[in-house]
């Protein structure tokens, strides 16, 4: 988690003014006690940004959270401070910080985890990272966050017929994903040989030949 600079417009992750830690019972300006600790921007107009990563091959499709935030003053545009409640606007990008989507929660009280959103990616698409962003006058936050992953299998590779000059091989794994092609003499250093995107659960491909052992492997690529 991290604070974003960019505000409203965080097509980017721009490291804001680092992250705001309240504990259970803090009183925010509309006098709500907030019901466990919590987590912000420590600055107003930084947005608040989950950043998810795929780790030793679970990947993050989905994720629930409680999305809030903190009025710092009360009084609306007469004291020049925030209103309560306000909307929040949510933007999810996927790990290649693509925008999938945004959604807008309304009526999000300060202080409390009254609101809450689910995100589910689609059509193969890996969660990469949820921004919340408040108004220009408060800071965003999230509680509650759940993260759910697919694990996939390892892909396989298996030797087909040799023929001259080439290595015939089969890749078997998901459709729709894209998986490398690598190869090594010593099972230490590993080169990437090509790069596939399966257009059905197994596909025959062929990789030069030479006249040294090589070893082959494929590999998951997000």
């Amino acid at each position: 988690m991290q604070s974003n600079s960019l505000g409203d417009n965080p097509a980017n992750t721009a490291p804001g003014d680092g992250l705001y830690y309240a504990p259970t019972g803090f009183v925010g300006a509309s006098g709500n006690v907030q019901p466990s600790d919590q987590v912000s921007a420590d600055f107003r107009n930084d947005g608040f940004d989950m950043i998810f990563l795929t780790n030793d091959g679970s990947i993050p499709r989905a994720v629930s959270f409680s999305p809030m935030f903190y009025l710092l003053t009360q009084g609306g545009s007469e004291g020049g401070g925030g209103i309560n409640p306000t909307n929040l606007t949510i933007r999810v990008y996927n790990q290649a910080n693509v925008l999938l989507g945004s959604t807008t929660v309304s009526n999000v009280q300060d202080c409390l985890e009254d609101a809450y959103l689910g995100i589910i990616t689609t059509g193969g698409d890996t969660l990469g990272r949820v921004n919340v962003w408040a108004t220009p006058t408060d800071t965003s936050g999230a509680d509650n966050i759940s993260v759910y992953t697919d694990a996939f299998p390892s892909p396989t590779l298996h030797a087909l017929s040799w023929s001259t000059g080439h290595c015939p091989l089969r890749l078997n794994e998901l459709a729709g994903q894209s998986y490398a092609i690598q190869s090594s003499g010593d099972l230490a250093n590993w080169d990437y040989v090509q790069t596939n995107l399966l257009a059905s659960d197994s596909i025959a491909i062929t990789v030069p030949a030479t006249h040294a052992i090589r070893f082959y492997r494929a590999q998951w690529l997000p």
